[in-house]
């Protein structure tokens, strides 16, 4: 019988060694992984100088685009090329200071700037084409986000409305706050824009959030629970893979707006870790595409693998 214990013991220390011996491979294997996630794309300066990137999206050919605050930077998967404003040069890029970047369903790139309003690249001319301000274009120069409409046109968000761009013509639809109308835009100031699966339009302005239900010409206001006082100014949106809105707002924090709710509540920590275990899986193969893929693709299953590893970690039960 004692034989019997000595053998059981040994092997139990056995299987204890095994498995801090298994667990160090495993914490050398993952940190060989972790290692590949993040790349330096730039070298020798190959972005814009002093640029602080701004937004980001990839087009129709695969390309990605970064906007900073000096410039568009196009990667091709290799090299950066830069675009910059010229006054003196026609179909160049309007200003250099990138606000918003969307591509349409179609891979069209819309760009929306500081003080040169809107732009569209054409690429078969390896061109911008530019959206002017006045009464029949654009409502102001600041163009803060940009939505697609469902139907080939996008919205656009300036200091001075909301606009309407309709496809395949130069028609600008303004809409504009209306005094003593409380389903007009409650303020001019439109900070962010989200189309929902629905085709429901998110409109965040400087003092309130409102949504634009498809079809309707009716803002809903959206109400964003905050202490006394204070007024959260909703400047960024995410709709998750559940169907629900996330709002980022100046100052007042984070807020999330279930699927068919009405209303919107303060994002708890809990909360933000399911988001990103559910959704930081996902951006990084919808920027794989056969263009711009020949430096990302290499993190690819790196950045999955180690986001999960990390959410299993680090989420709450």
């Amino acid at each position: 019988m004692w034989g019997l214990r000595k053998t059981l013991r040994q092997l139990a220390t056995a299987a204890v060694l095994f498995a801090a011996v298994s667990a160090s491979h495993s914490v050398e294997r993952w940190a060989g992984l972790a290692d590949t996630v993040f790349q330096h794309l730039a070298h020798d300066n190959e972005l814009p100088n002093a640029a602080i990137p701004t937004s980001a999206t990839q087009d129709g050919d695969g390309f990605l685009w970064i906007g900073s605050q000096n410039g568009l930077a196009r990667w091709d998967g290799y090299h950066f090329r830069i675009y910059r404003a010229d006054p003196g040069k026609t179909g160049a890029l309007p200003d250099n200071f990138i606000q918003a970047l969307l591509t349409d369903a179609r891979g069209v790139l819309w760009i929306g700037t500081t003080s040169g309003g809107l732009a569209r690249y054409d690429r078969e001319h390896e061109r911008f084409v530019v959206y002017p301000v006045g009464p029949t274009g654009l409502s102001h120069v600041s163009v803060r986000a940009i939505a697609e409409d469902g139907q080939g046109g996008v919205w656009v968000a300036t200091e001075a409305g909301l606009d309407h761009v309709v496809d395949n013509s130069d028609v600008v639809e303004h809409l504009r706050h209306t005094e003593g109308d409380p389903t007009s835009l409650p303020d001019n100031r439109v900070r962010g824009l989200l189309r929902d699966r629905h085709g429901t339009l998110w409109v965040g302005t400087a003092t309130a959030l409102v949504r634009l239900d498809k079809g309707s010409s009716r803002f809903e206001p959206v109400s964003l629970p905050a202490p006394q006082g204070k007024v959260p100014s909703p400047w960024s949106f995410l709709e998750d893979t559940a169907g629900r809105i996330w709002v980022g707002t100046i100052r007042q924090g984070a807020y999330v707006i279930d699927s068919h709710a009405t209303g919107a509540r303060v994002v708890q920590e809990s909360d933000g870790w399911v988001l990103w275990a559910r959704e930081s899986s996902q951006w990084m193969p919808q920027l794989h595409r056969h263009g711009a893929s020949a430096a990302i693709s290499r993190c690819r299953r790196a950045c999955r693998t180690t986001a999960f590893k990390a959410c299993s970690r680090i989420a709450p039960a």
